[in-house]
């Protein structure tokens, strides 16, 4: 009663001031629409980033801050005299996943946004903007920076656009805007109950890629359940070898297993409904190959196979055996050559078990689990061989019967750690679709969070799966290109794959310079970067012939330190380093040896006493070392690589970067 009699109170007194509000409101419409009159012909502009309208008399937008796809709000738009320009820069196009459509038309989300750098003096032709449906938003002089924003409908694709823009003279570097967000939360039913995403970055990950549908995750398992609507729009080619056919009643998950990884590594977010998966728009591809915890070995290979053949470009396998089989090992390696990425369970044994096949074959990403305070879990396999760590323990995800589906909270082993990380895979070839699964296995080790004993281990591998960092990394690599190296140069694997992971970097011009030497300050940053060596600021180089430092140098003193306090350099005399001076071929080779010998010197085989090289150098310093670097053919691919080869000539940029990638691919 009392909240009725508060209603009836309320009701009276809106009831005594409404025509004194009806009043205030037709006085405050008059004075817009004078306000409009009086500011129609002012040559204001609007801001491609805020919508606000800049310029004299600083009008209010009525479409600042309500970015809106709705037919009313275009309607409104033109209705306050907008041009087809200015509703294609306030109200931009991005689809779902926050990246740029391939042309630029009236939709949600915000401005699609190209960016140039110029060189010194340079100013954009009008004729070519228009040529290409730009034009100039926004001019930052303090480093040559144009904004450009779309003003009419294209063909030409996004990517097409920035490599137009970096043909025109004058141009440094050209590329399309990122949209700034917050870290994507998916509103899935059960997503609160996952711990697993946020862990490992995923969230911040999906805000650069949700997954795209061409690209194929294969789950080698005990099937789906195909009535779970999280996976049931997203099957692609089911099969199941066991049976040997394509009939959904062959490959219908009875155990619960297959579902629940499957479900983990591609599940659809984002749609009310279950769970998130990993990789949310991403096709699956289910291969049944059996209905329990043991599967026939024929029944097995076949279904790597099928998966390679039928277009998968992830293969999951959660299932493994202590014993190596030939034809398994031929199977993965057929996979692995045809550009298919397998990632696989280290399995269940618990400490000192040692890593299952296929986990254990080199190339496949050998998976681990933790729990959720980042601990090993009691049952995963410990031992050489794992390569990262992923959630693994009271795992949500779907679980199914013969007539029944449903979520569960509590699934546990290697075999629900696994899809993450070929979730993450899928995720990364979305954006970077060249990536071969050797440059995949390398950017997810290397972008992990180191857990447990420092570097990798035998429990953690190299660490927790960090699918922000890996994520950056493959879009970085997708991104990346010098302009004076093309696909076919010598180097170009090399060079590109140590961008990628931030070893070394170009120049402003957007040139990487692969002719020109390297100085010796360079290339001892350039071996901390590569392994990975913790450098530290305080750290102090044993050399007078530094000068003094400046840590925002691009090669600050740390790093001379870390190579020395590693042995990887020792001066070219007592308290001396020479840092500014070129670097010679027999020097980076002899770092190269000793790095590896300090920080992995499994990773290198010794020469046997009668192996004799192909270069020819009586160095007693070098000479070991070059025998070594021969040996395990770290100068293999180098051009003029021979008797011919001279070891004191400087070192070039790109050759010192392939004999880099080549020691990190060991």
């Amino acid at each position: 009663m009392r909240i009725k009699y508060r209603g009836i109170v309320q009701t009276r007194a809106y009831t005594c001031v409404l025509p004194l509000v009806i009043w205030l409101m037709l006085l405050l419409v008059g004075l817009v629409a004078a306000c409009g009159i009086c500011n129609s012909g002012n040559g204001a502009t609007y801001s491609p980033i805020s919508a606000a309208v800049v310029g004299p008399g600083q009008s209010s937008d009525p479409f600042a801050g309500v970015w809106t796809k709705s037919e009313e709000a275009v309607a409104a738009a033109v209705a306050k005299g907008r041009t087809d320009a200015h509703l294609v820069r306030a109200l931009g196009f991005f689809q779902d996943d926050g990246f740029p459509l391939e042309d630029a038309t009236l939709s949600g989300g915000r401005t699609v946004t190209y960016f140039v750098g110029l060189e010194a003096g340079v100013e954009l032709n009008r004729d070519d903007l228009q040529s290409l449906g730009l034009e100039e938003a926004k001019v930052f002089p303090q480093t040559a920076t144009v904004a450009l924003v779309p003003v009419r409908e294209m063909e030409l694709k996004p990517n097409e656009i920035v490599d137009a823009l970096s043909s025109l003279p004058g141009v440094r570097w050209a590329e399309l805007g990122r949209p700034r967000s917050v870290a994507r939360i998916p509103n899935d039913e059960h997503y609160p109950r996952q711990w697993g995403p946020p862990v490992i970055g995923l969230p911040e990950a999906w805000d650069i890629s949700v997954g795209n549908e061409g690209v194929v995750i294969a789950v080698l398992d005990s099937g789906v359940a195909r009535d779970i609507k999280d996976l049931a729009d997203c099957i692609v080619s089911p099969y199941s070898t066991m049976y040997e056919t394509s009939d959904s009643w062959a490959w219908e998950d009875v155990t619960g297993h297959g579902s629940g990884v499957a479900a983990i590594a591609a599940a659809r977010g984002d749609n009310f409904v279950g769970m998130a998966g990993t990789a949310w728009n991403v096709s699956l591809m289910p291969v049944h190959f059996t209905d329990g915890d043991t599967a026939d070995e024929l029944d097995y290979i076949a279904a790597i196979y099928y998966a390679v053949d039928h277009g998968a470009d992830v293969i999951n396998i959660s299932y493994g055996s202590r014993e190596a089989m030939t034809a398994e090992r031929e199977a993965i390696e057929y996979a692995l050559g045809s550009g298919v990425v397998v990632v696989a369970s280290v399995g269940n044994g618990g400490r000192g078990a040692g890593v299952q096949y296929p986990a254990a074959i080199p190339g496949v990403i050998a998976v681990g689990a933790v729990d959720h305070t980042k601990q090993l879990a009691s049952f995963s396999s410990t031992g050489r061989g794992i390569d990262v760590v992923a959630p693994g323990k009271d795992i949500l995800t779907y679980d199914a019967g013969e007539s029944w589906y449903g979520i569960s909270q509590g699934r546990n082993g290697t075999s629900f750690a696994t899809p993450f990380v070929s979730g993450l895979t899928a995720l990364m070839l979305s954006v970077a679709p060249d990536l071969t699964p050797a440059e995949v296995q390398r950017i997810i080790k290397e972008t992990a969070t180191d857990l447990g004993p420092l570097g990798p281990d035998t429990l953690y591998g190299d660490g927790l799966v960090n699918a922000d960092a890996a994520m950056a990394a493959a879009l970085s690599i997708a991104k990346r290109t010098f302009s004076d190296v093309p696909t076919e140069h010598r180097y170009a694997d090399a060079i590109e794959g140590l961008a990628a992971l931030g070893v070394i970097d170009g120049r402003a011009n957007g040139t990487f310079g692969p002719g020109d030497p390297v100085l010796r300050a360079q290339f001892a940053k350039m071996i901390c970067g590569a392994l990975s060596l913790p450098v530290d600021a305080s750290q102090s180089a044993p050399f007078r012939d530094l000068g003094d430092d400046d840590p925002l140098s691009l090669y600050p003193h740390q790093y001379v330190a870390a190579a020395a306090d590693y042995g990887i350099t020792v001066g070219v005399a007592p308290g001396l380093f020479a840092p500014w001076l070129n670097i010679s071929r027999a020097q980076v080779v002899t770092m190269l040896v000793r790095a590896v010998q300090a920080v992995a010197p499994d990773s290198i085989e010794m020469p046997p006493w009668d192996f004799v090289g192909v270069v020819r150098i009586l160095d007693k310093n070098h000479g070991p070392t070059m025998l070594i670097a021969e040996y395990n053919d770290l100068l293999e691919g180098l051009a003029g690589y021979g008797p011919t080869w001279d070891p004191w000539q400087s070192a070039m940029r790109g050759e010192v970067a392939d004999m880099l990638w080549r020691l990190l691919q060991r």
